[in-house]
């Protein structure tokens, strides 16, 4: 594959349904094609795909579940921890992928990166993914709720302190 940097717009975006869907893909230091060797990158796009769920008001906890729940059964391991002796743990892991949804406060965002960070670091991963509401998807869910826009654009300052290769997924 050939090298990307930035912005890839992988599916349209239908202003018009109200259920949660993939929005955009920003690729860091080779995510994009790091997640796709591993074989992952379209079982995490489907995830994405929840017609049953609108992203709004209260909804975080139910847009979590749905995707733990999604990558539980096609074979993620939940919940493993980034350190022996810490309580800290990713969302899921699998083929040496790990993933975390973030739909909380933008502050949990760059914590997750920490944790990426140090999986990468520690040989247990090759690439990670973090799933984020787009800007329009986090002022409905809340305030001050991690959203696409600006982790993207910060990434670009953290270049040099986050160097795990990085996909970045958004969802509305």
């Amino acid at each position: 594959m050939k090298p990307h940097v930035g912005p890839i717009l992988a599916s349209p975006i239908s202003r018009t349904g109200g259920h949660m869907k993939h929005a955009e893909t920003f690729s860091h230091r080779h995510g994009l094609e790091a997640v796709g060797e591993a074989g992952v990158y379209d079982e995490i796009i489907q995830c994405l795909q929840a017609p049953k769920i609108a992203v709004g008001s209260k909804s975080s906890r139910m847009i979590k579940q749905h995707m733990s729940r999604g990558l539980q059964r096609i074979g993620w391991a939940l919940s493993p921890q980034v350190a022996a002796g810490f309580d800290l743990d990713v969302n899921a892991m699998k083929n040496r992928v790990s993933l975390t949804t973030q739909a909380g406060n933008i502050a949990r965002a760059f914590y997750d990166l920490l944790k990426f960070q140090a999986l990468y670091l520690n040989d247990r991963i090759d690439a990670a993914v973090l799933v984020l509401p787009t800007k329009r998807a986090a002022k409905a869910l809340g305030s001050n709720v991690a959203q696409f826009d600006r982790v993207t654009n910060e990434l670009n300052l953290f270049k040099h302190v986050v160097t795990v290769p990085l996909l970045v997924i958004s969802f509305e």
